[in-house]
């Protein structure tokens, strides 16, 4: 009897080890505080590992942006065109409560953000423009979009649409808590002669 009970609890050791590895490269892919940041090679594993609808999205936009800083445009913009596809799949009711407006519009801005950023990286403005201004249109107030777009604006030499989108980033929550991404609208606002 006790060779059973120690043989169960080795199993369940065994499982929650495995289960603590997958949570620990699922929350490294996604980069939640506190836990080193991820790789495409972190987000193959917890992907692997059969996650949740929801945390698919996050994953594959996660892997996603990592392969933008990679330079590969067309491996991003298929996770990106996977986790919009995931997302329609994605059951977001917790507690009785339908999440699917909140939640999901924003997992799809990021995933549009993201395919804009990769079909920008490809050289296709116009698709990527079509893409920030959907992400913008369902995250008005909370989206890096306006980062992006008005970089698009600006290599365009279309000054107007581009000050617009800089001074938009700048209302935008969070931003100014952001040191960084606060500095490049900022710098690029003044490049383009006005005042921030």
């Amino acid at each position: 009897m006790l060779l059973k009970q120690v043989a169960a609890a080795v199993v369940l050791a065994m499982a929650l080890s495995a289960t603590d590895a997958r949570a620990d490269a699922a929350q490294s892919c996604i980069g939640l505080a506190g836990v080193p940041p991820g790789s495409i090679e972190v987000c193959d594993r917890a992907i692997a590992a059969r996650p949740s609808a929801v945390s698919l999205v996050r994953m594959l936009t996660a892997r996603g942006n990592y392969k933008l800083d990679a330079a590969d445009y067309a491996g991003a913009l298929a996770d990106f065109e996977a986790a919009l596809a995931a997302e329609g799949r994605a059951s977001l009711t917790y507690d009785g409560i339908d999440k699917r407006t909140q939640l999901g519009e924003t997992l799809r801005a990021k995933a549009l953000t993201g395919r804009g950023r990769a079909r920008q990286g490809q050289g296709d403005v116009t698709v990527a423009i079509a893409n920030y201004n959907a992400a913008i249109a369902l995250q008005p107030r909370t989206t890096l979009a306006y980062l992006y777009r008005g970089s698009v604006f600006d290599s365009q030499g279309r000054k107007d649409e581009a000050i617009a989108d800089f001074r938009a980033l700048l209302t935008v929550e969070g931003i100014r808590q952001i040191p960084e991404i606060k500095a490049y609208a900022e710098g690029c606002l003044r490049k383009l002669g006005v005042t921030p």
